[in-house]
This record gives structure tokens, C-alpha cells and sequence, in this order.
């Protein structure tokens, strides 16, 4: 052990200092930190959009899902892409492990990226729309047609916190092109069919709620 350990430079019966890094920054990790890890394509960046410590975190758009624990947590982060215009926010999400992610400060490489950073806290409207509509697609009310972004979306409002620019503008072009769902049969409480699946995918996106907040933000 004194040998190994002289070897990598740390004391007997220590821990490896890059063990330590990675503790540190696993610990330390919370929704909206900038992170990075190592990749086939080299080092990438991204951003912390939902953690998860206990049940099955699912990478959308994928097969793939990770085990979480209290122990070992696990977080979705959406990738940051170098372009013309410096780091851009992309629509791509990845599962991690704490362990496999280093903690870094945010990517303000141009105006562009610092806006899309823009924080806007979920109000708690919004979040009981999105939880409601959690239960109802848990239930099987939300029909063959919708969407993994759809049951992404409520995962995230339900969960609170703070969502991003983009994130704001796409909820806004959401409901400019569904409010017509509201017309249709079983949208509201006390019609039959309620709740049509168009009423759990608006939920989903936040409800009456969530229209009245992004429709009322500023986001130039």
C-alpha cells in the first residue's frame, strides 16, 4: 500500500486527489450548474436541467436510463455546442452520473449564451399543472399521440426550480399553437372525456398558468 501509494503521490490509505475533485464537485452539483465530462469527441460542456437521486432517470429520446440513488445520483444535462456565434444551448439531453461530471464555471463566451442562461423560477401554478399532468399520464390519459418532450416538459415544471430563455420561448410558441385544444370536448372538468389527452399535454407545458407567466415575461 505504501508503495502504490508513494507511486500516486497521495498518503497511505488516502484517498486519490482525483477522487477528491470528483466528490467535490458530485457533492457540490445542483440544477443550473455548467458542467463538463469527457466524451468520445473530447471534452464536452453542458448544463444541469434535472437531477435525480431516487427512481430512473430516462434520457430522452433514447433507451437508455440510469439507476438513481440518494448515494448515487444521477443528472440529465442538456449539451452546449461551440458555433459561429460562440456556445449555444442545444435541444440534446444526456444522462450522467455525478461521478463522470466536473463542475465549471458558466460558458459567457458571447451575449447569445449568457441570455440563453437567463434564469426564470417555475411559479407554484406551474408547477401544479405540470404534477397534475403527471398523475393523469401515469394514469394512461394522455393518448397514443404524446410526445416524450411533452412528459419531459412536466418532469421539469414539476420538479420547480428555474428554467431557461429557451425554455421560456419554446412554452410560449407551445401555447400560440394548442390554444385552439381548448375548444375541443373534455378539455375542462365536468365534460366527458375529461381529461382529453389535449388537456394533459397543455398541463404538461404548465396549463392556464404557465400561458399567463411566459406570455408576460420579457425575453428580448
Amino acid at each position: 500500500m505504501v508503495a502504490v501509494s508513494r507511486a500516486e503521490d497521495m498518503e497511505p490509505g488516502g484517498t486519490h486527489p482525483r477522487d477528491k475533485r470528483t466528490e467535490a464537485a458530485a457533492d457540490g452539483l445542483k440544477e443550473g450548474d455548467f458542467v463538463s465530462w469527457n466524451s468520445s469527441g473530447g471534452t464536452a460542456r453542458g448544463r444541469v436541467e434535472h437531477i435525480m437521486r431516487n427512481g430512473t432517470l430516462g434520457v430522452p429520446d433514447s433507451s437508455f436510463s440510469i439507476n438513481a440513488t440518494e448515494e448515487d445520483p444521477a443528472a440529465l444535462v442538456r449539451i452546449w455546442r461551440e458555433g459561429a456565434n460562440g456556445w449555444e444551448e442545444t435541444e440534446t439531453l444526456v444522462g450522467h452520473r455525478f461521478s463522470t461530471l466536473t463542475k465549471i464555471n458558466p460558458l459567457n463566451e458571447s451575449k447569445k449564451v449568457k441570455e440563453a442562461a437567463g434564469e426564470y423560477k417555475v411559479p407554484e401554478g406551474v408547477q401544479s399543472a405540470a404534477k397534475r399532468a403527471l398523475k393523469w399520464i401515469s394514469e394512461g390519459k394522455a393518448g397514443d399521440g404524446f410526445t416524450a418532450t411533452g412528459r419531459r416538459r412536466a418532469s421539469q415544471l414539476a420538479a420547480g426550480g428555474s428554467v431557461t430563455r429557451d425554455t421560456v420561448a419554446r412554452m410560449r410558441s407551445y401555447f400560440a399553437r394548442h390554444t385552439v385544444d381548448k375548444k375541443a370536448e373534455g378539455f375542462n372538468a365536468g365534460e366527458k372525456g375529461y381529461p382529453s389527452p389535449g388537456r394533459v399535454a397543455w398541463d404538461a407545458w404548465g396549463g392556464d398558468a404557465g400561458q399567463t407567466w411566459v406570455n408576460r415575461l420579457k425575453l428580448d
